[in-house]
């Protein structure tokens, strides 16, 4: 892990205590590949994989891990 990296995460932990050190979440889009990794847009802590693929977006799909 990058020197910016831990520095970020300790400032999290700082902030809002005791916070994982990553996320990963599993979304449902109409135009990527099921299985492709996507990068989220708000923190390098997280990762996305599309897991689904819908019709078009509007679409209520239930998902049982």
């Amino acid at each position: 892990m990058s020197f910016g990296r831990k520095l970020k995460y300790q400032a999290g932990r700082v902030l809002f205590g005791n916070i994982p050190i990553g996320a990963l979440n599993y979304i449902l889009d109409a135009k990527i590949p099921i299985g492709t990794v996507v990068d989220n847009a708000c923190t390098d802590f997280a990762k996305m994989i599309v897991v689904e693929t819908v019709a078009y977006y509007g679409d209520i799909v239930f998902i049982r891990c």
